[in-house]
């Protein structure tokens, strides 16, 4: 038998180094990292199917699963940062991103909007670029620098899970650093503090409702 026909049957372990490396689809549906692959497990019939990431990457960085549950996103490690866009329904790759805006090989943290129309990539070393996409037409909406003056680390961005109006909010978080961008007319731009303080507040009166 040639190299070329063995295919994985099972993939053992998980890689911890990878931003938000564990989502449920479902009850019964868990897709996580393994080595350079995407693994949807059924816990239901312990089967595995195996998405795997770019040849031409160097690895997977972070994942994120759309609030339908539909899709995944993969960023990666490669010359130019870059992510791929899974539909889970047919493990087929819909759409794949790449942007020298980033300012980075790599991207550290995804998120999809609560419409599941946009997605935010914050880039890693170097510019610590936080870049949103409207993914399925591949086109890039706009782009920031996320960092302080002093570059420290980003680790995590998000998009606000409030009403439509604050859907075009997106939050960073890192080494010293917390800001909050608003998305319009194709351009970011930070909160101010005092209205920052406004939207946590509102969060978490939300919460406590």
């Amino acid at each position: 038998m040639s190299l070329s026909a063995l295919l994985p049957k099972y993939l053992f372990g998980l890689r911890k180094d990878v931003k938000d490396n564990v989502h449920y689809v479902d009850d019964v549906t868990i897709v996580y990292p393994a080595g350079h692959n995407i693994v949807i497990y059924w816990t239901d019939s312990k089967t595995q199917k195996f998405v795997p990431g770019n040849l031409e990457s160097e690895d997977i960085t972070a994942i994120t699963l759309s609030p339908n549950k539909r899709f995944l996103a993969m960023a990666e490690r490669a010359e130019k940062g870059m992510i791929t866009i899974f539909d889970l329904q047919t493990l087929k790759r819909r759409k794949v991103l790449v942007s020298v805006d980033t300012g980075s090989k790599e991207i550290v943290s995804l998120a999809f909007s609560p419409d599941t129309k946009l997605l935010a990539a914050q880039g890693g070393p170097g510019e610590w670029n936080l870049v949103v996409w409207s993914w399925e037409k591949a086109k890039q909406v706009a782009v920031i620098k996320a960092s302080n003056q002093m570059s420290s680390p980003i680790h995590q961005c998000l998009f606000s899970p409030g009403t439509a109006n604050d859907s075009g909010i997106v939050s960073v978080a890192g080494n010293t650093v917390f800001k909050c961008f608003r998305l319009a007319d194709g351009a970011m731009k930070q909160l101010p503090s005092a209205l920052l303080k406004h939207e946590a507040q509102k969060t978490r009166n939300e919460g406590i409702k």
